[in-house]
């Protein structure tokens, strides 16, 4: 039999928080459900746990005998922080599977009815409306984004609006607040409500009253936070190669998804291209899930009371997707699309999108999308030797390839 008498604190903690709950229940029992849930929440143990294996992460990911709610659950209390730097609302924050289902539902409806030529017309539009409104060269970054916001926006999103018709200073200004808030998001520091109200004002001249989406953030992040990333990891290694210009520049005038994967003439394709950009820069390098922590102390129902502890678990996609005794030993770090046409790692899938059930639903979308907007930015740059084309320009490199920030010294020029 356990003793209680040889652990007094233990036992005054336990009494103590049981007589709280019964206290409150009696005064106030919705506040007493509302104490409960919020120590469930966000009641962490402290120690963190990280997995860099194919097979852990694989399995942190996708967990056998485990219920979709608790999955969700498990995904939605570390990514708290969204809701409360931007508001969100939809299946990465919450455990309701209802909202899960009509997410994917919504989102698989949109990326259905992408018409690929003319999310590449929208692209190269957009690439003209961001290099002619500036007078002087423009950050690397800042041209990426503004270039996909607007892709994301119209042809993502279904507003009927011509890149040109999205003020630039709005562009800009959504793509800087929604970038300073994600920051802002991964620290202790409370986001400033006046950020989130400026954004939200930016978005609505953007978006001017025809959108259906009750909370359009709710796509706008996982769309275009994301992407931008993709895009532009991918034309800085692909801008100052003649062999992958010309993959993208042939992806530019045979816009199918039959085109993004052939790879012709000793050449690997666009889609082996793109997923060699995921594999050494995953947009998410770690991926978070709250596991739940059993207790050795407290019986079940005590727990219930008290409030369920978690501790944390990491995906390290990054440790995995570098990893020598997957990518081999001399290679693994080194950009060789080429790996993803070879018969033996043909079917090698990268984890930059999840995995199990609530593996990213823009898988296949995603990378086709980074291409097409590549290769418009590609195409839109090349040189003209008579001095035909209207607009010619040049990336300057900096000094490494970035990610979400560091990609100082890089820029776009004017020829």
């Amino acid at each position: 039999m356990f003793d209680l008498s040889s652990y007094p604190t233990l036992v005054f903690c336990i009494a103590s928080a049981a007589l709280v709950v019964v206290v409150t229940v009696h005064f106030n029992p919705h506040l007493a459900l509302s104490l409960a849930w919020t120590r469930t929440s966000v009641d962490y143990s402290g120690h963190r746990i990280t997995h860099e294996s194919w097979d852990a992460v694989e399995h942190l990911l996708n967990p056998p005998n485990v219920d979709i709610h608790a999955l969700l659950y498990s995904r939605s209390i570390p990514n708290q922080r969204l809701v409360r730097a931007f508001g969100l609302t939809n299946t990465f924050v919450s455990a309701d599977a209802d909202v899960h289902a009509r997410f994917r539902s919504r989102a698989s409806k949109i990326m259905n009815h992408v018409n690929w030529a003319s999310l590449f017309n929208t692209a190269s539009r957009a690439v003209e409306v961001s290099v002619s409104t500036s007078n002087q060269d423009i950050p690397y970054d800042v041209y990426v984004q503004e270039v996909t916001l607007r892709v994301v926006i119209i042809s993502f999103l279904g507003i009927d609006r011509r890149p040109e018709d999205l003020d630039s200073n709005d562009v800009r200004a959504v793509a800087a607040l929604i970038s300073q808030l994600w920051t802002l998001s991964k620290t202790v520091q409370e986001p400033d409500q006046a950020l989130k109200d400026k954004l939200q004002v930016h978005l609505g001249r953007l978006f001017d009253g025809q959108t259906d989406f009750d909370n359009p953030l709710d796509f706008v992040i996982p769309a275009w936070e994301t992407l931008w990333r993709v895009v532009a990891t991918t034309l800085a290694y692909v801008h100052n190669d003649a062999r992958y210009k010309d993959v993208f520049l042939d992806l530019a005038e045979n816009k199918t998804t039959q085109q993004f994967r052939t790879a012709d003439s000793g050449n690997p394709s666009a889609q082996s291209i793109v997923t060699e950009v995921l594999r050494l820069h995953p947009p998410s390098r770690h991926i978070h899930r709250a596991i739940p922590s059993e207790s050795r102390f407290l019986p079940a129902f005590l727990e219930g009371l008290v409030g369920r502890r978690f501790h944390l678990e990491i995906a390290d996609i990054e440790s995995v997707h570098l990893s020598p005794e997957i990518w081999g030993r001399d290679s693994a770090r080194t950009f060789d699309p080429m790996r993803h046409e070879r018969p033996q790692t043909r079917d090698r899938q990268t984890l930059a999108f999840g995995a199990g059930r609530l593996q990213c639903i823009a898988k296949n979308w995603a990378p086709m999308a980074a291409a097409m907007i590549a290769a418009a930015m590609i195409a839109k740059a090349r040189s003209d030797e008579d001095g035909s084309l209207e607009m010619q320009f040049r990336v300057i490199e900096g000094g490494c390839i970035g990610g979400r920030c560091g990609w100082e010294g890089w820029r776009v020029a004017r020829k």
